[in-house]
């Protein structure tokens, strides 16, 4: 349809006319800022780390080779001690050496127990220097699983002792922890369908106290849970539901907390920790832009204990990070560590979410890429270790006195 000149000068001239139109003035309410949280960015501080004091100790050997990471544990005393468990047809055992006057104690069971034994979990030291460890345990195949329980003195192993027992659930889990009156709990997930319930268990003289589930109920959809024990009996729950978003809950007392349901977007990342101010951190690796091209970074995202979620950070920087993060906690610190392409390990010490101090260790060249497979830090922050893999038997193993 063809429209005249004439036409569209009268449309000119009404839309101005319009225009000119005395129209109510509308009052907008005052705009309310809002927050963003991806200006919030790490700050990560490279630290000298020239005055650690490193030590490259011989790596223990092997007579039945780990099959899961091995754990390092720093004693009270300074003492190292090292668990494996191991790949066997029969019985598969947990075994344990300590490092003493410059040489490893002889490589033995904690308990000849019967079945096959696994360890998923670093064992931990208490206020009186004893050490503790739980483990999962196929009694056969097929069945019944457990979670079995010893503890070390420094000279002699305890009994072992059966903590929870389930007919169905190969993907049990546990892990301990001590409190500051000396009283030994665990944590304990056993798999129903696709998530878990959790239970809080407390060791008696006559067993283990076991809770009801203290899985929080959701009625409005899946949310998967994990979680952080309290010092004071009680355990905080970090959920992400459906839409990845976080919820927060709690269980203390006996009682399950609300449920609290934030707009924070979790990545789609699910290793985590917890330090001990309740700041909630996410790592992972993944690829990192470069002029020209891209290269596998380690980063991580802290979401505060007042639900203030901080951007993603790269902790890498431009540098080619060849193995997944691994973290180890006491008291009062938490470090992250990875091994990069150019022979060193990072160490990150977070402070909060606000800021990190990153360290580093010179590795001589290797012949094959090397595998962070452990980390332990003492109780007093002093004394950091790392066990590297080079091949199937080869091994490294460092470690620093800190100033920090």
């Amino acid at each position: 349809m063809k429209i005249s000149l004439r036409k569209l000068l009268f449309i000119g001239i009404a839309i101005i006319t319009m225009s000119c139109i005395s129209l109510p003035k509308v009052t907008l309410p005052t705009t309310v800022p809002t927050f963003d949280s991806s200006s919030l960015i790490t700050q990560i501080n490279v630290a000298d780390s020239s005055t650690w004091i490193w030590n490259e100790l011989p790596a223990p050997t092997f007579e039945f080779l780990p099959q899961n990471n091995p754990q390092l544990v720093i004693g009270l005393d300074g003492k190292l001690h090292f668990f494996w468990d191991t790949l066997s047809d029969d019985e598969a055992f947990i075994y344990h050496s300590y490092f003493q006057d410059g040489v490893w104690s002889e490589s033995l069971p904690i308990s000849l127990t019967l079945g096959k034994s696994k360890l998923y979990a670093t064992p931990v030291v208490s206020s009186d220097g004893n050490i503790h460890i739980l483990w999962y345990n196929e009694l056969k195949l097929g069945g019944p699983y457990r979670l079995l329980y010893a503890q070390f003195d420094g000279i002699n192993w305890s009994v072992e002792n059966e903590v929870y027992i389930t007919e169905k659930n190969s993907n049990l889990r546990g892990e301990l922890f001590a409190d500051s009156q000396l009283n030994i709990h665990a944590l304990i997930k056993a798999p129903v369908g696709v998530n878990y319930d959790f239970f809080y268990l407390t060791k008696t003289p006559e067993g283990w106290d076991i809770s009801k589930p203290i899985t929080p109920e959701v009625t409005d959809g899946f949310v998967f849970w994990k979680y952080k024990p309290n010092q004071s009996s009680g355990v905080r729950l970090y959920g992400k539901d459906l839409m990845g978003n976080l919820r927060i809950s709690s269980w203390e007392n006996g009682v399950v907390g609300d449920i609290t349901k934030t707009s924070i977007h979790l990545p789609i990342y699910d290793t985590y920790f917890i330090d001990n101010a309740r700041n909630y951190y996410i790592y992972w690796t993944g690829q990192v832009p470069v002029p020209g091209s891209t290269i596998t970074g380690a980063y991580y995202q802290c979401i505060s204990n007042s639900l203030l979620p901080w951007s993603e950070t790269v902790l890498s920087g431009d540098k080619t990070v060849i193995t997944k993060p691994l973290v180890t906690q006491n008291e009062s610190v938490s470090v992250i560590a990875w091994v990069t392409k150019d022979n060193k390990i990072e160490f990150l010490f977070p402070n909060g979410c606000e800021n990190a101090n990153l360290y580093d260790l010179d590795l001589p060249e290797a012949k094959t890429q090397r595998q962070l497979i452990s980390l332990a830090i003492s109780s007093t922050s002093n004394n950091l270790c790392s066990l590297n893999k080079l091949n199937v038997n080869d091994f490294e193993l460092y470690c620093a006195e800190l100033s920090q």
